[in-house]
């Protein structure tokens, strides 16, 4: 490559790499593919081309540029976790791992590679294993909010809701403005019977984001236990405006009916999951129960 094409080569990287950063994607493919056109032998501008497009859901072809960059560079981790992403992303979960597990043996250092491991066998129910790996993506890069939050995730399935509360307050103070870790943090205080707390978690995850009808749910559940049970039928109606079939908010408002002693409408609510889900055996238990209570 004569310096000419050298200089424009750089050129255009540095300009598709600026635009991938803005999330100009379509207008950084194009720079990549004319770079590619000068040079098909540049490692990272396969590397580039891959991560664009995966960002625009072209998964077969963005697998097809990290292979090309690894045909021509093995050893560049970036392209292994990279395309470990793409697999995570096709459920390809086996093969996404080995493919961490490359880049980690390239370079141990690679937080994003240890972050991407994490979720992987997070989704396959391999809390503790996920757990290890977050922590040394921490270890790594102390201030990923996603990463704090995440790792809360995995500790409240395993059960160890303090510990996963402590993550989460450090994913908020790195980012205040996320309502799933709010959410979360609620669920853990939730499990904890710690109603109150709960109950400040939810309200500051609907504040961030007031179509989130699970929280509204949740909320509702939080103010049952606090015996608040008007505020909670006004948290489950909510729940079923954002989201008419969601069974669970119709069954938690039957629950609500039936403490009031409001029997006809703890039949309306209960018909209404039954509708929903025939073979929900819980709903028609309890229907029975108030129907036999009648006669």
């Amino acid at each position: 490559m004569g310096l000419f094409d050298r200089f424009k080569s750089e050129s255009l990287y540095k300009k598709a790499y600026k635009l991938f950063n803005q999330g100009e994607y379509q207008e950084s493919l194009e720079f990549c593919n004319q770079l590619l056109e000068i040079d098909d032998n540049i490692v990272e501008a396969w590397n580039l081309k891959g991560a664009v497009l995966e960002k625009l859901m072209l998964f077969n072809e963005a697998l097809t540029s990290y292979d090309r960059a690894l045909d021509l560079d093995p050893d560049f981790h970036h392209a292994w976790s990279n395309k470990g992403n793409v697999l995570k992303e096709r459920n390809m979960d086996d093969d996404a791992i080995k493919c961490y597990n490359k880049a980690l043996e390239l370079d141990p250092s690679y937080s994003k590679a240890w972050n991407g491991k994490a979720i992987v066998l997070f989704k396959l129910k391999r809390f503790d294993e996920s757990l290890k790996c977050f922590d040394k993506a921490l270890e790594l890069d102390p201030k990923n909010s996603l990463n704090w939050f995440n790792k809360g995730k995995a500790l409240a399935e395993l059960k160890r809701f303090d510990e996963a509360i402590k993550c989460y307050d450090k994913a908020i103070k790195l980012d205040p403005s996320n309502s799933s870790t709010w959410y979360n943090k609620g669920n853990s205080f939730l499990k904890l019977k710690q109603f109150d707390n709960a109950l400040k978690c939810f309200n500051e995850a609907l504040k961030l984001d007031h179509h989130d009808y699970s929280a509204w749910n949740n909320k509702g559940n939080v103010l049952v236990n606090l015996k608040q049970f008007d505020d909670a039928i006004e948290c489950f109606d909510k729940v079923l405006d954002l989201n008419p079939e969601h069974r669970n908010a119709y069954y938690n408002k039957a629950s609500v009916f039936i403490e009031l002693k409001k029997y006809d409408f703890a039949l309306k609510c209960f018909d209404k999951v039954l509708e929903l889900n025939p073979d929900d055996k819980d709903a028609k238990k309890r229907k029975e129960e108030i129907l036999s209570s009648q006669s």
